[in-house]
C-alpha cells in the first residue's frame, strides 16, 4: 500500500504497472496481474483538481487517460465480485468529465473515448452484466454480447444518460440529457436523443 500525495494505491497482484502523472487525485484498487494503469495531465491549461477512482479485478486489463481537461469525479470499474480479464479501456486526450461511471463487466470487451469528449453529469458506460447473464431459452445462448463501445472525437454526452454495451457514436456527437443509447450511430455531427436515443437532428456541431 502506498500513500503519495494525492496517490493511493493498493496493489494486490503480480506485474502490474502503474504509471499516474504526479499531482492526481487518484485511488486505485488492484486484485489481479499484468494489469496496467496510465493517467497523464496532458497539455491543457487548466489545472482544476482531478478525481479518479479505479478498481480491477482481474488480469490483463488496460486504462489508459492520455491527457485531461478535467475530472471532478469518475469512477472506473473493471470487474465485480467476479474477475474480468483483457479489457482494454483507453479515453483520448483533453477529456472533460464532471460525474462519470464507466462499468466494464466482461471480459475481452474494449471501451474506447476519444479526443476532446466532454461528459456532464450522471454520465454511466456499461459494457455488459456479468455476473448475471441473459439467456435465449431456445438456443441457450448468452445475449450479453458485444464487440465493444466506441465513442468518437468531440462527443459531448448530456447530463443523466445511460450509454449501453454495444454503442457506438461517431465523431462530434452530442447526446440529450437522459438518454438511454443501446445502438450504433455511425454518423457524425447529429443529436441523438430519447429513450432508446434516436437522430434527432443532423449537420450540427458544438464548440
Amino acid at each position: 500500500m502506498l500513500l503519495f500525495n494525492f496517490l493511493f494505491i493498493k496493489n494486490k497482484g503480480k506485474n502490474n504497472n502503474i504509471n499516474i502523472e504526479k499531482g492526481l487525485n487518484v485511488k486505485c484498487s488492484i486484485k489481479g496481474n499484468n494489469n496496467t494503469v496510465k493517467i497523464l495531465r496532458g497539455d491543457s491549461k487548466n489545472k482544476k483538481k482531478v478525481n479518479i477512482n479505479i478498481k480491477i479485478h482481474g488480469d490483463n486489463n488496460t486504462i489508459v487517460i492520455n491527457g485531461i481537461n478535467m475530472i471532478k469525479k469518475l469512477y472506473i470499474g473493471v470487474g465485480s465480485s467476479s474477475a474480468c480479464n483483457n479489457i482494454d479501456i483507453e479515453i483520448g486526450k483533453n477529456f472533460t468529465c464532471v460525474d462519470g461511471t464507466i462499468l466494464a463487466y466482461n471480459s475481452n470487451v474494449p471501451i474506447k473515448i476519444g479526443d476532446d469528449c466532454l461528459f456532464s453529469k450522471n454520465i454511466v458506460i456499461r459494457s455488459g452484466e456479468v455476473p448475471h447473464q441473459i439467456i435465449d431459452l431456445t438456443t441457450g445462448k448468452s445475449l450479453d454480447n458485444s464487440d465493444g463501445i466506441y465513442i468518437g472525437n468531440h462527443v459531448w454526452i448530456g447530463e443523466n444518460t445511460y450509454i449501453m454495451k454495444k454503442v457506438k457514436l461517431g465523431n462530434n456527437t452530442i447526446v440529450g440529457n437522459a438518454s438511454v443509447v443501446t445502438r450504433k450511430f455511425d454518423e457524425e455531427n447529429v443529436v441523438i436523443a430519447g429513450n432508446p436515443a434516436e437522430i434527432r437532428r443532423r449537420n450540427v456541431a458544438w464548440k
